[in-house]
């Protein structure tokens, strides 16, 4: 946080300040950059291209996703995308909270520029899924490394390779992701039960500064690593619990990895086992003589959660089989890859993980996400 003078006619002390009584400005910025961040330099063989969506009408809804297909320019010879950054105008960045642009298969020219979920958009867009550039609030964009690009134009075929790959991918970038209540984000790498560095980690996550960052050290995740993000959220200030969801007043746990070489993985992403929370909250439901409820979310609003219900959803989530689901681009999921697993054990690390006791909100006051 920078503090500006603004008049005041003495020097401000650092000690006991009170920040409403002092005209200031803060500002969100990464002031040292990881060894491999690089600046892109522009040179006659770069070519620059933009995407726009033009003159849409925000509906008067709480959270709008707009769909839109550009056609790309075309490329008689294979190309890498080296760079993307965001080209929003000024007037617009307020209301932008990310973008993502999906490649489409080959067969499909469909035009449509609306919402994402109405009913008229074209049933194979669903084929559009293989993300190629990914931008959230407060990120400036990326540069790739010189051995690492996105492939663009030419006859393109199957280029990325089967899964695994003996000797794994190289991450070397990594962007987080929450919505509004997000407050630290961290992903976990484990190797044989051994925790190794961490693969990325904010302890003061800002949800309206998630840039792009690029590792001190390319990260290298071997066949057989477990990679876990864990996030941690203060919802004290709110009076229901905050379910999942792509709204922005839902939450989500996302990190955004960039490796090579490119396999066939799209996504990979785990929620508790619905059978199992549904058991669980039956006996919550008996305990407390709730009735019950069609829908998920209002059932869990409507149990009084005191600290022996949050303890025990506490012990639940600690506990109960995970629903696991690794897609290829084409959105069918990796074969032979796993379906059900257990909460893996997360080795303590004192310097790293003692963070928690002075930041993260007493149970009391915390909603549990579902």
């Amino acid at each position: 946080m920078w503090l500006h003078r603004m008049g005041l006619a003495s020097m401000i002390s650092l000690n006991n300040l009170e920040m409403r009584r002092i005209p200031h400005k803060k500002i969100l910025l990464q002031l040292i950059k990881g060894s491999l961040y690089t600046d892109l330099k522009i040179t006659e063989d770069i070519k620059i291209f933009s995407i726009h969506v033009h003159k849409v009408e925000i509906p008067a809804v709480e959270t709008t996703y707009w769909c839109k297909t550009i056609e790309l320019p075309y490329f008689s010879e294979p190309q890498h995308i080296v760079r993307y950054e965001n080209d929003i105008p000024k007037a617009s960045q307020g209301l932008i909270h990310h973008m993502e642009i999906f490649r489409c298969p080959g067969h499909i020219k469909r035009y449509y520029d609306a919402p994402c979920n109405s009913e008229t958009k074209p049933e194979d867009l669903k084929e559009c899924r293989e993300v190629i550039a990914a931008w959230a609030m407060g990120s400036t964009g990326l540069t790739f490394p010189e051995e690492a690009g996105i492939p663009i134009g030419g006859l393109r075929g199957k280029e990325y390779a089967a899964l695994p790959k003996p000797n794994g991918i190289y991450v070397f970038a990594s962007q987080l992701h929450t919505h509004l209540t997000g407050i630290k984000v961290v992903t976990y790498h484990i190797r044989n039960g051994t925790r190794l560095p961490d693969l990325n980690r904010d302890n003061y996550y800002s949800p309206h500064f998630q840039e792009i960052r690029q590792l001190d050290q390319q990260i290298q995740i071997k066949p057989g690593d477990t990679l876990i993000t864990t996030c941690t959220y203060d919802t004290s200030q709110k009076n229901q619990v905050i379910s999942g969801g792509i709204g922005i007043n839902n939450e989500m746990c996302v990190n955004y990895v960039f490796y090579y070489p490119k396999i066939d993985l799209e996504l990979c992403k785990s929620e508790v086992s619905i059978e199992s929370l549904n058991i669980f909250l039956n006996t919550l439901d008996e305990n407390e003589h709730q009735q019950n409820y069609n829908s998920l979310v209002n059932r869990v609003n409507n149990i009084t959660w005191k600290q022996k219900n949050v303890d025990q959803l506490k012990r639940f989530y600690e506990n109960a089989p995970i629903e696991m689901h690794c897609n290829s681009s084409s959105g069918t999921r990796i074969k032979n890859s796993k379906i059900y697993r257990f909460p893996e054990i997360i080795p303590f690390d004192d310097q790293d993980d003692s963070y928690n006791e002075d930041c993260s909100s007493n149970d009391e006051n915390v909603d549990w996400f579902i």
